[in-house]
């Protein structure tokens, strides 16, 4: 199974649609010989790959005004995107001179579709992010700046250190301060699709020596 998938993955198209027939006849046999487990896997993965199909086939054949809506979404794609949103945002709103209110932090909302939170959520799970929630909210907690850091490497930032970092003009600089007292917090509603970010940040001056308290 696994060369089958190394071949859907080949550059030639022509070595990919080979392996697409071998992938559906692989699937039909995983339903039909294993345990209830590997069937029910092999039936999903069938049922998707069903379904991308039809979407692909309905965007390329019908009349324009119908195959906008058979359009296939990447949710990864849109994940990579929305956080190199949420540095551009992060760093604009770090100052040398805290906010009175909310002294070195910083909250950030955006709308995201359910979809890419679930990828998201993924995401979060591999870099040890505490996961929890209802079923209107789900809350993700980071208690380590090297986690944080690992989870946004999927928005492939570049350059890397300009991470969650900003460098003022008088070479001071501020940087992601998370730790057990400062969490790295991100709440999702599942109501509204609205996800927000909030943060603690720390500004030294060239030297290293922090000047946050």
């Amino acid at each position: 199974m696994l060369a089958i998938i190394a071949e859907l993955l080949s550059e030639s198209n022509m070595a990919a649609a080979v392996a697409y027939d071998k992938v559906f006849l692989a699937l039909q046999n995983l339903e039909s010989e294993c345990n209830f487990a590997e069937r029910k896997k092999a039936t999903e993965i069938k049922a998707e790959l069903l379904e991308i199909t039809r979407a692909a086939l309905k965007k390329f054949t019908l009349p324009k005004e119908r195959k906008t809506q058979y359009f296939i979404a990447h949710p990864s794609r849109m994940l990579e995107r929305e956080m190199r949103h949420w540095n551009t945002i992060a760093t604009r709103r770090m100052r040398q001179k805290p906010n009175g209110r909310n002294p070195w932090k910083i909250n950030v909302s955006r709308n995201l579709p359910f979809e890419v939170f679930e990828v998201l959520k993924v995401k979060c799970e591999l870099a040890n992010g505490h996961v929890s929630g209802t079923k209107r909210k789900s809350t993700i907690h980071f208690t380590n700046a090297e986690n944080v850091e690992c989870l946004l490497e999927h928005g492939k930032i570049k350059p890397k250190a300009e991470l969650l970092r900003k460098v003022f003009k008088n070479k001071d600089y501020g940087v992601l301060n998370c730790r057990e007292d400062r969490p790295f917090t991100i709440s999702y509603s599942f109501k509204r699709e609205v996800i927000s970010l909030s943060f603690f940040y720390g500004v030294f001056n060239e030297f290293g020596i922090p000047k946050h308290i």
